[in-house]
């Protein structure tokens, strides 16, 4: 028996017990997307088996849970969460049945993840630990177990593509959403995050000179063999504890250790963004990433872009991805930002991140660090490459190689670093902090490329 099929309707659908139809409707689509069995046409015959049996009890849950008279019906034969009343605790301890002993769910839940991943049952494993982190985020190491078993479908699915002639079609995605305010605050699975500090520098630094515009992305090639994943729950949309005024005040920031991050060159030049494409998205089409909301924020898809909007106190509210193209890769997006900082999350691994933020409201942009808890401003500083008009659009671009990591605005590279903290992973995202009581940021024709 499948871990899933323990589940009552609504943690299977993944809402409360109190929940409106709209919220179930919205969790039963959410769902289907990640396991409707035309997703796994060419997955294996077990991965095939295991979508089709878990997309029927989805199915059947929301058919229960979307009828008033069903649902109640349901609801009845459901263990209730409060006592009845008039009944007395000592008259129902003596006629109610005897209760197993209780289990650990989520290490018997984690055991069998880590069985499915090393006999090679990827799928599995990764609807195991998807379904711990809507539980718990911080279990153990299921987050980086989470990541290998991804890794690991996404090259066998590669190989069987490659193996198997097929028309041609552009390349699957892969996602990780992340979410939660304080505990657990998100509709989804929950990936590990840090707070990003909530305040920008106000010291200026020096000007970079003008260099050539940045080339547009363009639409990726057919692909011999589609890569088919399963887009994972909205469960890494991850927002962090916000930092007060006061304490960003008095926050020093941790000194930068020459080997940690040394100019690489003093010089501004142009980033242009060339390399064959391995991932391209306008971020308008509805796939690819989560649509999910808390307290004082969302993230979802709208009809100018992809959007992350949030209040100052929801603290700093990312989504991420993994690249297709490994560790080295050159990504970049559009950006449109009011009220705060938005920008590209990079080498994302468990509270270890670098950030590349974009403030235009005071064309200033920033390099941010963060290693086992601490804060290190690598770079913060005002640049003419940045667009600072109200509702501007601006381009930031980052190319990773190594440990070498080079950004660009609007064409112009702006820095080049080598950073040895965090290692090079290939997790990114999108990002937002609010600076004023709300910052809306719409992010556009995201690409990556190959180096």
């Amino acid at each position: 028996m499948e871990e899933f099929e323990h589940l009552d309707y609504y943690a299977l659908l993944g809402v409360e017990r109190n929940a409106r139809i709209d919220a179930i409707k919205k969790a039963y689509r959410q769902q289907m997307v990640l396991y409707h069995p035309d997703r796994y046409v060419h997955a294996t015959s077990d991965e095939q088996a295991y979508a089709s049996r878990r997309a029927q009890r989805i199915n059947e849950a929301y058919q229960v849970l979307s009828d008033f008279v069903a649902r109640t019906a349901y609801n009845r034969r459901l263990i209730p969460e409060n006592p009845e009343p008039g009944v007395s605790l000592s008259k129902r301890a003596s006629t109610a049945p005897p209760v197993p002993p209780p289990r650990d769910t989520l290490a018997d839940l984690y055991g069998k993840a880590r069985d499915h991943l090393d006999a090679g049952r990827y799928t599995q494993a990764i609807a195991d630990f998807r379904t711990i982190q809507q539980i718990n985020p911080f279990y153990r190491d299921s987050t980086v177990l989470l990541a290998q078993a991804e890794a690991a479908l996404n090259r066998a699915t590669q190989a069987a593509s490659k193996a198997r002639p097929t028309p041609k079609t552009d390349k699957s995605r892969r996602t990780l959403v992340f979410g939660g305010v304080g505990a657990l605050a998100m509709a989804g699975l929950g990936a590990l995050g840090w707070g990003l500090r909530d305040r920008l520098s106000d010291n200026t630094a020096a000007e970079a000179p003008q260099a050539d515009t940045l080339p547009s992305p363009t639409t990726p090639p057919a692909s011999p063999a589609p890569t088919v994943i399963p887009v994972p729950p909205p469960a890494s949309m991850v927002p962090t504890a916000p930092v007060s005024p006061e304490a960003t005040a008095t926050t020093t920031p941790v000194p930068t250790s020459e080997s940690t991050a040394r100019p690489v060159t003093a010089t501004t030049v142009t980033l242009p963004e060339t390399g064959s494409i391995a991932y391209a998205n306008d971020l308008t089409s509805g796939e690819g990433w989560p649509e999910v909301g808390g307290r004082g924020w969302n993230v979802g898809f709208a009809q100018d872009g992809y959007r992350i909007t949030a209040v100052r106190s929801a603290g700093n509210i990312w989504a991420f991805n993994t690249s297709p193209a490994g560790l080295d890769y050159l990504i970049g997006v559009d950006l449109r930002v009011t009220g705060g900082a938005a920008g590209l999350m990079l080498r994302f691994a468990e509270s270890n991140f670098l950030a590349f933020f974009v403030e235009p409201a005071t064309g200033r942009y920033r390099l941010e660090q963060r290693v086992n808890g601490s804060d290190n401003r690598l770079r913060d500083e005002v640049h003419p490459a940045i667009v600072t008009e109200p509702q501007a659009t601006n381009r930031l671009v980052a190319r990773l190689d190594g440990l070498e990591v080079a950004l660009g605005i609007n064409g112009q590279a702006v820095a080049t670093l080598v950073v040895e903290a965090p290692p090079p992973t290939p997790r990114y995202g999108m990002i937002a902090m609010a600076r004023e009581p709300e910052v809306v940021a719409v992010f556009r024709n995201l690409s990556i490329r190959e180096l």
